[in-house]
């Protein structure tokens, strides 16, 4: 829920203070096409991470399939969603992660997904929250 959270607040952030400051200092680039874009994928699951390398050259390595699905899932671009999360994620997020405040509306819209077969259904936002 956190997570899912988070990312709305980063679709806040990249839409209302980044895209427009950008914009502002580059208008050159939103006058030959250039938008902005970003998108954050989030999966659950066990992960194993290993630390790899030689000595003083090391890097952390993290294997399983939540780091496979986020990965493909923030290279999605399909604006106005920002927002992917897999199946497993929206059976375990809490309410307000789910619904929107007084009219609790839901935030997510099921989509089939068809990049990996592990993972056929995720749920796509475009919504944002204030941070």
């Amino acid at each position: 829920s956190r997570a899912a959270i988070t990312a709305l607040k980063i679709n806040w952030v990249v839409r209302n203070l980044l895209v427009p400051k950008v914009e502002a200092k580059f208008p050159e680039l939103k006058n030959k096409g250039y938008n902005l874009a970003h998108c954050t994928g989030i999966d659950v699951s066990q992960v194993l991470v290993v630390r790899a390398g030689i000595h003083k050259s090391n890097a952390l390595v993290w294997i399983g399939r939540p780091p496979n699905v986020a990965a493909k899932l923030s290279g999605i671009r399909d604006a106005p969603y920002n927002t992917f999360i897999s199946h497993s994620v929206f059976g375990s997020l809490a309410e307000d992660a789910k619904l929107s405040g007084d009219s609790k509306t839901l935030m997510w819209e099921e989509r089939v997904w068809k990049a990996m077969p592990s993972v056929s259904k995720v749920y796509r936002s475009s919504w944002t929250c204030h941070p």
